[in-house]
């Protein structure tokens, strides 16, 4: 598996964070440790692929234009 986010508009800069939870879990998803790229692979990472898991990004955008 590997996973990427990207975005469009706006200026300014961008933070990332990779985060995991279990199906039918508590919505309350957990930040997965060291993963605040673009892009993540978990191959090789210390996040446990063993099992089923909701993966997000959470992708914050600074700067102009990009208000809802």
């Amino acid at each position: 598996m590997f996973a990427t986010g990207s975005v469009t508009g706006g200026t300014g800069g961008s933070t990332y964070q990779w985060q995991w939870d279990t199906p039918g879990g508590s919505t309350a998803f957990a930040n997965i440790s060291g993963q605040t790229g673009s892009a993540w692979n978990p191959t090789g990472s210390s996040f446990n692929t063993t099992g089923t898991y909701r993966i997000r990004l959470n992708h914050n955008r600074t700067g102009s234009g990009c208000g809802a």
